[in-house]
């Protein structure tokens, strides 16, 4: 068993995303030679507004997992894995990730309606305004608007349809198979539990012995109640996992000389991959 806890910094095809993620770091640099250039009456209050932001985003990204990254969690999900592979042949992987992918498509149709509608006021409004302030405020309330929906990840999946939510998932648990080595046991029984919150989406991939000998219908049933999980927190993911023991000891029964293939201590990594930096 193993277990893996991620900030997401998985892209489109499930693999390191070395240009979407950045962006967000390349915008508040951005949004810092704004300040820089505006007269200085004006840098002060920009320059908070800017720090204030990138530290809301910030907090918002490692708070966001805490209900499914903790120490009683890990606890549960261990429990439910030794659970299973305690009267069945099956070795289960699980990763929870913040998300899938960036969805930087919702930052960027809030950010940009924002600042079409700042300018739109400063432009259109009774009031008289500098030429600093159509350039920078627009700017910078896109900046703004756009970093909040960091806080509303309702918002990115309402964006983003089911379907796509779906497929994006499905290849980041695909490859999180393949990279967590799901794949390599003797008996081929490595099932892999991959549970995204924010698209509140999950996926289950198992292996040869795994499909050959669970009904696709029952797999597709532990899916759903992961799914149902993500609305709550994890131990209701190590809930639906140990209900389904029975399931995989009648498919796959253990054996005498079965082991223990992958580890059984859950690793924990919430990645800030946002900016760039890694714990």
């Amino acid at each position: 068993m193993s277990a893996s806890f991620g900030g997401g910094g998985i892209g489109w095809l499930g693999t390191p995303n070395p240009v979407l993620g950045p962006l967000w770091q390349v915008a508040f640099v951005f949004a810092g030679k704004a300040v820089n250039i505006a007269p200085s009456s004006q840098r002060a209050g920009l320059a908070r507004r800017v720090r204030s932001r990138e530290r809301l985003t910030r907090h918002a990204m490692l708070g966001a997992m805490k209900g499914f990254v903790n120490d009683d969690v890990t606890l549960a999900l261990r429990r439910a894995v030794e659970a299973i592979e305690g009267v069945s042949g099956v070795e289960i992987v699980i990763a929870i990730r913040r998300q899938s992918s960036d969805w930087l498509h919702a930052n960027l149709i809030v950010g940009g309606a924002a600042a079409v509608a700042t300018l739109a006021f400063l432009l259109f409004s009774s009031g008289v305004y500098s030429n600093w302030s159509l350039l920078i405020d627009p700017v910078v309330a896109g900046l703004a608007v756009g970093a909040f929906v960091e806080l509303v990840p309702g918002l990115k999946r309402w964006l983003s349809s089911r379907s796509w939510r779906r497929r994006v998932v499905m290849a980041a648990a695909k490859a999180t198979f393949y990279d967590r080595g799901v794949h390599l046991t003797q008996s081929r029984a490595g099932l892999l539990v991959y549970v995204s919150v924010l698209e509140r989406t999950a996926v289950v991939v198992g292996d040869r012995a795994v499909v050959a000998a669970v009904a696709p219908a029952e797999l597709e049933s532990l899916r759903v109640d992961l799914e149902r999980a993500t609305h709550h927190h994890g131990e209701a993911i190590a809930a639906a996992l140990t209900a389904r023991s029975a399931l995989f000891s009648a498919s796959l029964p253990r054996h005498a000389h079965d082991e223990n293939e992958l580890p059984d201590v859950p690793s924990s990594l919430v990645s800030r991959w946002m900016f760039g930096e890694r714990q």
